[in-house]
Formats: C-alpha cells, structure tokens, sequence
C-alpha cells in the first residue's frame, strides 16, 4: 500500500472500527505495530474513550462505607485502616470517611472524638459545601445537645439545615433543629422544623437522637412548669436544699413536666448514720458521685429519707431525675414526671429500713400525693418501673424495701399494716 497503510482503529468500549490514515501524519508515539500471519497492520491507540475497559491490574474503586454488619467499634477500626491508606490528594474520600466517624462516634456516646472527627471532615474539604458539611454540622449539633450548649447547638443545626442536599440531610438537619427548639422552650418552633422534614425513619437522624437522648433525656412536648408544694401543717418537716450546700445543677437536665408517679430506691450501700449532720455529708457525696462519675446534672433523686427519718430535698422537683431509666427503644422517658425518692442504706438482705425511716416514707408519700393527685396505684419499685419500660432488671430497692413499697400501692400510705412493719428493726 505504499506510503498509506490500512489499520484497524480500536475505540476501547466501542466497535471496532477499519480505516484507512496516513502514517506519516502521525506522532511516533501514538503507532504501534502488530504483525499478525505475516500480515503488517498498524494499529492506532485511541484514548479518552470514557468507558475503556480494566485491564486485570487495574485497582477496584475505593469503599467508603464500613460493612454494615460489623459493630461500631469494629467499624471505625475499618474506618481509620482506609483513611490510613488513602493518598494525599484524596480529600473528598477523606471527608467522606471522616463524617462518617464522626457519627459512629456520637453513637457509641464519644462527643469528644466526634467533634474532632466532625471538624476533620470540613478541613478536608478545603471549603464548606454540601452533604459532608452538612452532614459534619450536623454532627457538631448533636454534640452541642449532648454537652447542653443550647447556644453552639443552634448555630451548628442551622449551618447543617443551610448546607443540605439528600433527604437524609435536610430530615436530619430538621429534625436537630426540632430538637434545639423542644430545648428552649420553643413548641411552635420545633412543630415548623418538623414539619421539613422529609422522612420520619431515617436512620442517621435516629441515631444522633438516640445518642442525644441517652446522654440526657429530652422533655415531654409541652413540658409545664412545676413549683414545690408549699409545707402545710400536715406535710413531713424536709431539709431543704440550701442545707446541705449542694455543687451547681450542670446544664444537662430538663423540666419535669406533669407529675403522674413515685418511684422507690434504695441507696444499695450500707449506711448507719444517725446524725443530720452525718445525713447531709451523704447528701453532698451521693452529688458529687452523681455528678462526676455518672455524668449527671444533679443528684438523681428528689428525696433521700435517711436511718432517723430525716427526709432530704435532692433535686429539684420541677426538674426531671435521673433515677428511674433512660429513653426506650419506643421513645418512652421514665424519668418524666416521676419523682425519685431513694432510702439510705443496702436493702437487699444486708439491712431493712427503721421503723422512723418507713413512717417517714409513708408521711413523704402521703404528702406527695395529695400535693399533686398522684394516683394510689402510682407508686413503684424501681425494678417494676424498669421491667414496664423494658429497660432490663434491678434488684432495687432490696427485698427487704419492696414489700413496703407494694403495700403502699395496694393499701395506701398509710396503711402500716403487719407485713409491712414486721420488716423493721
């Protein structure tokens, strides 16, 4: 064919195509010859054919998402391996994978490794845009809630609610931001956001809630505010608050709403004190216990009855405890409207209440009742509150307690019948 010769023009992912060029017309480069029965054809290497086919050494896409059915803890583990692993200019997988740790983190109730994480994820990003800033706030969000600052909850919400695309964005971003509203107070507000929302099962919404929620228990919608009842002359004699100079309440904690029920514990720790100085030390370190290693606002109940019958105001009553249980799988608070009333002293076996420590009880009950129409039938152990609420067992208040408690339920506060009082010593 002379100075022309016909080749045979490979599109990759497209048909195979014969034609006829001049190979003087074309860079070295771009020729290559095959010899083929003899035969000499030249073969033209067409490239940016977009769907050229792997060659078998070819690298499989990244994966960004962790298996579904490995835990969180595991999960994160196969996150941080993949970012280990990514090369430098991989920003976007980066931020991609950064997110999403950040929310495994606020699942397993790590708010100081899900901020971090959170904020890692925007600086990769190089500027704050889309589903991954939205997702990092909304992550920032739930953190702010969970550490009760209302102020830094709502500015992140509203970043998150400004930077969504997908569904899930816009109903996770609204439903934080329903949430922030419920907080302050604000019912009209929440009732707008929710009502942007696009889905009422999304599961990354469901977990930032459930973690939220765990870390302290959201109010009733609506909550309304609850005073003390004013001591009358047929109401028990009560150290106040003030008495035992209790530490600030911290910010995690949320209103009482309406008082329907009482709920009975035991100190479950031994305790022979018998002194009301002695009474309010105890006070000041079941705070500080409450406080420091259990994360509470406050000391969790409303009422501590000590050995002698002294009754101690703990938490405030217009403020929810934090005795009975947190949020169930079905959204159920116990600690709404449940006033906690805890015994000093280890009831199951190793001690039984005085009898000046019941009848205070009983006065305390009584009191409480007719203070705020509680229902006879609404006092309860803590291990009936946790089996209604499906929350697991306790053996609290001790065997040696829950008979007079039932007794209370069944035949009201004061009853004192037999085999309540045959438990006294």
């Amino acid at each position: 064919m002379g100075a022309r010769a016909r080749f045979l023009g490979l599109a990759a992912g497209c048909s195979l195509v014969a034609s006829t060029f001049s190979l003087s017309a074309l860079p070295t480069s771009a020729i290559s010859t095959i010899v083929l029965g003899g035969t000499t054809l030249s073969a033209l290497l067409v490239s940016g054919c977009s769907s050229a086919p792997r060659t078998a050494n070819a690298p499989e896409p990244r994966r960004l998402d962790p298996p579904g059915n490995l835990s969180s803890w595991d999960q994160l583990s196969w996150i941080e391996r993949q970012i280990d692993g990514l090369p430098a200019n991989a920003d976007a997988d980066r931020a991609t994978l950064k997110v999403r740790a950040a929310e495994l983190y606020v699942e397993v109730q790590r708010p100081d490794k899900a901020g971090v994480s959170a904020r890692e994820a925007i600086f990769a990003l190089g500027r704050e845009k889309g589903s991954i800033a939205s997702r990092a706030h909304a992550v920032l969000g739930a953190v702010s809630l969970i550490r009760g600052d209302a102020a830094t909850a709502r500015s992140e919400v509203d970043r998150a609610v400004s930077f969504a695309e997908s569904d899930s964005d816009v109903t996770t971003a609204y439903g934080l931001k329903a949430i922030v509203a419920e907080r302050g107070g604000n019912a009209s507000e929440a009732a707008a956001a929710r009502s942007r929302m696009r889905s009422s099962t999304d599961p990354r919404l469901q977990d930032l809630v459930n973690a939220i929620m765990a870390a302290a228990p959201a109010p009733r919608p609506a909550p309304v505010a609850v005073a003390s009842p004013t001591q009358g002359s047929s109401g028990p004699k009560i150290i106040t608050r003030a008495e035992w100079n209790p530490a600030p309440i911290g910010k995690n904690v949320d209103p009482m709403g309406p008082i329907s029920r009482i709920t009975i514990h035991h100190e479950a720790a031994e305790y022979y004190g018998t002194t009301k100085a002695e009474g309010l030390k105890k006070m000041r370190d079941i705070q500080r216990f409450h406080q420091r290693d259990r994360g509470y606002a406050d000391i969790g109940y409303h009422y501590i009855v000590d050995r002698v019958g002294n009754i101690f105001e703990g938490r405030p009553i217009s403020l929810q405890g934090a005795h009975a249980g947190n949020i169930n799988k079905k959204g159920q608070i116990p600690n709404a409207g449940n006033i906690g009333i805890s015994l000093l002293g280890d009831y199951e076996k190793k001690q039984t209440p005085t009898a000046p420590q019941e009848r205070a009880l009983r006065e305390l009950v009584s009191w409480l009742q007719g203070s705020y129409r509680i229902p006879q039938q609404n006092v309860f152990t803590h291990a009936e509150i946790r089996n209604m609420y499906d929350l697991g067992g306790t053996a609290c208040p001790g065997c040696n307690l829950a008979p007079i408690v039932i007794d209370i339920r069944k035949h009201g506060p004061n009853s004192n019948r037999p085999a309540a009082a045959g438990l006294r010593r």
